[in-house]
């Protein structure tokens, strides 16, 4: 027996000579040296292998065409293609190669031949120890430097990744954009090795850095990760197509149903990168496109697209054409076409049936617009537009309107008092009806803060308005300044409407009904009867100065109010913020325990499986909230919704000022895919420079310089330099310095972000 450190096997093979015997020849005999092999004790790092001799004691030629293992990890020569020949007498040699499982084992190795019985077999046995079979990676994982390459050149290295265990190693494998393999997941056979070709290539220039993430079953069949840096540099301009249409709008005049009429559009692509455009898609069903597949367009190239009109239907056919082009974004054309009866009279149509002039405070005014066109074929001749209710007027009450003109007439309502009105704006023409006319509903109400609202009576509609201060699912606070509410929004339009964040920085009115559930005063989806959003800015809000004393004595007041305590200690010693889970705080003054942190669900919070912060006291900036049914004043609790609600200080824990020293900073949200809010937080005022830094320190853009107050801020990062180019995806810092108007050293602060 002989040790040897590869699991290949030798094959004997004989070229030549090998023609099949004549008719009626001697018969060979196939004869084994032995007819079990024993291979004693095997260690499955290094393998055992033994040789079994055949020979011929017949009187013919012998062919012994194949030798089959009976053991997967024993392996003999073997191939249909691989015959033996041994002449009358003679003798040849069959090896067996290592056996890596471990345990007992036996096995036949089995020969077929050109002797009357035609097979003959041969039993090993082995006994196999140590370690446990699995696949080990290993390789060459060095760093990968692309060096520095012109924007849309691409740049090539290679990694090597080896099995040194057995069985199959796979290997799935992920990286920055910026990067790409040939195919996402490899498979390595024992003793085998993998070349993998990795690019770099990039549209934007700039510095990258990540990680090639090789994610394996090198561990007993369990999933490891092991990993290769990645850095390359792109230099030159930013490589990306630009979508240009040659015409901004298709006006097709006036058919009738049945006629067709065609366009050509052109497009071009005015970048340095090649643009993928998909068919456009219009909006009503009168119009359709040629081609339909997608076409790509190179840098300076055109592309031509054929529209049709073919009106299916009376009236204005007004629509668009939407392109959608590579990377998500879309781009639109507007088209016009009129399909008329084709009788010579005058026609009307309106661009609503109804105008819902909503909710409007008692001597205030709201007003909406109305559209008239003709789409007949002779004059328009409007004599009269009417209303019949005093909280309504028109302007103008008359005109006249040439083939397809266009007017707007000005709807104003003005309610003197509260209450719903249905009414009717009527229309007299020369038309062949004569007469049209617009339905026009509006409510008056009588608006009250929301201190006020909170106090009406079970059952009493209330109208309401403030500021949105933190949403998130089903939860939103409303807040004006007088007090704060709840609103309890599982489905609607204002569902939609904060689902949209179209309530940012706009003033929400509210017509419901107030109640309170689980001690805490609300207004439920249920009973909101409408709501309008007023565009105007959000009333400036500031969180009031509270410790947990404070809340304990009189916390009804400030339900659902914006408020900041600093400084608590929060009882986690876990690493992260767990969903649906209170903690207790304790704090300066707070000797009744009376108010807890409350972590909602993950739908009703960003804060929610947050990373937890050691080392310091938080401050708390947020809304408070109750939880005791049978008592509303027996607790309240601190309900963190934003990244940025609880803060960790890098004040020691025995420090109980009153107010922090510190400046706190952050951005949401983080990752950030296109745009980005950025929230800061000075306890003082002062002169204030906030600046993005990329991962090499440089900077490349300024948010803010000038004079701030102290209080909480926004301030929006969309995501570009200061030369308005979108950055690349990677690593940024948000640095934030403050020198006090008061005096003293400077303030300086920085928040890690990601882009991607």
């Amino acid at each position: 027996m002989k040790r040897y450190d590869r699991s290949i096997a030798q094959f004997i093979r004989l070229f030549g000579g090998l023609d099949a015997p004549p008719p009626f020849a001697p018969p060979p005999e196939f004869s084994p040296s032995r007819t079990t092999v024993q291979l004693g004790t095997v260690d499955t790092r290094l393998g055992k292998r033994d040789t079994v001799r055949v020979a011929n004691r017949g009187a013919g030629l012998l062919y012994v065409t194949r030798v089959r293992s009976g053991h997967p990890d024993c392996r003999v020569f073997s191939s249909s293609a691989d015959t033996v020949a041994i002449l009358p007498g003679a003798s040849a040699s069959t090896p067996s190669s290592s056996i890596r499982y471990t345990g007992p084992v036996s096995f036949p190795v089995t020969f077929d031949h050109n002797a009357p019985n035609h097979t003959d077999s041969v039993l090993v046995t082995a006994t196999v120890t140590g370690d446990t079979l699995t696949p080990r990676l290993s390789g060459d994982l060095r760093p990968l430097n692309f060096g520095t390459a012109q924007t849309g050149e691409t740049k090539k290295d290679t990694i090597i990744l080896l099995n040194l265990g057995r069985p199959t190693l796979y290997v799935d494998m992920s990286m920055p954009k910026q990067w790409s393999v040939p195919e996402g997941r490899v498979s390595i056979y024992d003793n085998g090795f993998a070349r993998v070709i990795v690019s770099f290539m990039s549209l934007t220039p700039g510095a990258f850095h990540g990680w090639l993430v090789l994610r394996h079953n090198g561990d007993f069949g369990a999933m490891r990760t092991d990993s290769v840096a990645l850095t390359g540099v792109a230099v030159g301009d930013t490589l990306a197509p630009k979508f240009s249409v040659m015409r901004t709008l298709l006006d097709f005049g006036s058919l009738a149903v049945g006629q067709t009429r065609s366009d050509t559009l052109t497009v071009r692509n005015v970048g340095n990168y090649a643009l993928t455009v998909s068919p456009p898609v219009p909006l009503e069903v009168s119009y359709s496109v040629l081609p339909r597949n997608d076409i790509t367009i190179l840098p300076g190239d055109v592309g031509m697209f054929t529209v049709t009109f073919a009106p299916k239907s009376m009236g204005n056919k007004r629509s668009a054409l939407r392109f959608y082009l590579g990377g998500g974004r879309i781009d639109s054309l507007q088209l016009r076409g009129l399909c008329d009866s084709g009788l010579d009279e005058a026609v009307l149509e309106l661009s609503a049936d109804t105008l819902a002039l909503r909710n409007v405070k008692v001597d205030s005014l709201r007003q909406a617009t109305l559209r008239l066109r003709n789409i007949g074929r002779q004059q328009l001749v409007i004599s009269r537009i009417a209303v019949a209710h005093p909280w309504l007027s028109v302007a103008p009450d008359s005109m006249m309107l040439e083939q397809l003109g266009e007017a707007t007439v000005l709807v104003t309502f003005s309610p003197r008092d509260t209450g719903a009105m249905n009414t009717a704006l009527v229309i007299e023409s020369n038309t062949a009806a004569g007469r049209d006319s617009v339905t026009v509903t509006g409510r008056g109400i009588r608006l009250l803060s929301i201190r006020d609202a909170r106090s009406a009576p079970p059952g009493a509609v209330v109208t309401f308005e403030g500021s949105v201060t933190r949403h998130k699912g089903s939860m939103a606070r409303m807040q004006d300044g007088t007090a704060a509410i709840a609103l309890r929004v599982g489905a609607g339009r204002l569902k939609q409407d904060l689902d949209r964040n179209a309530l940012d920085y706009c003033i929400l009115r509210i017509v419901g009904r107030v109640s309170e559930q689980h001690a805490l005063t609300i207004v439920d989806s249920g009973d909101i009867v409408d709501h309008d959003v007023i565009p105007t800015r959000q009333q400036d809000l500031s969180y009031v100065q509270l410790t947990l004393a404070d809340i304990a004595r009189d916390g009804e007041r400030y339900e659902s109010a914006l408020i900041r305590i600093y400084p608590i200690v929060v009882e986690n010693q876990e690493g992260i913020w767990r969903a649906s889970t209170t903690y207790r705080i304790t704090g300066p003054g707070d000797s009744a325990h009376a108010v807890v942190l409350h972590v909602p669900d993950s739908a009703d919070s960003d804060f929610a499986g947050s990373r937890r912060y050691f080392g310091g006291i938080e401050s708390y900036c947020g809304v408070l909230s109750q939880y005791s049914d049978g008592n509303p004043r027996a607790g309240y609790m601190l309900v963190p919704v934003w990244h940025w609600d609880l803060s960790n200080s890098t004040l020691p824990v025995d420090d109980v000022a009153p107010l922090p020293r510190d400046v706190h900073i952050a951005a949401y949200p983080n990752p950030v895919s296109s745009a980005a809010t950025v929230h800061f937080a000075l306890p003082v005022a002062g002169f204030v420079q906030l600046d993005v830094h990329n991962a090499l320190g440089v900077r490349v853009g300024a948010l803010l310089r000038g004079h701030t107050s102290p209080g909480e801020h926004h301030v929006a990062w969309p995501g570009f330099d200061d030369a308005s180019r979108r950055l690349p995806p990677g690593v940024y810092f948000l640095t934030l310095a403050v020198q006090p108007d008061a005096g003293g050293p400077p303030s300086r602060v920085a928040a890690k972000v990601l882009r991607q």
